[in-house]
């Protein structure tokens, strides 16, 4: 494991710049939890009415 010091950017439009990466992919990866939930629940649902 690095260190994560190493990996963050010394200027402060860098450091945002990463900032708004990191907050996309948190977001894509939580709409895509949340929209494979939903599939779950769905699949349950119908199962459960057969």
């Amino acid at each position: 494991m690095s260190d994560a010091t190493e990996e963050l950017p010394d200027d402060l439009a860098s450091a945002l710049a990463l900032l708004a990466q990191e907050r996309a992919r948190r977001i894509a990866a939580e709409t895509e939890a949340a929209t494979a939930k939903a599939e779950a629940a769905s699949a349950k649902a119908l199962v459960s009415h057969s």
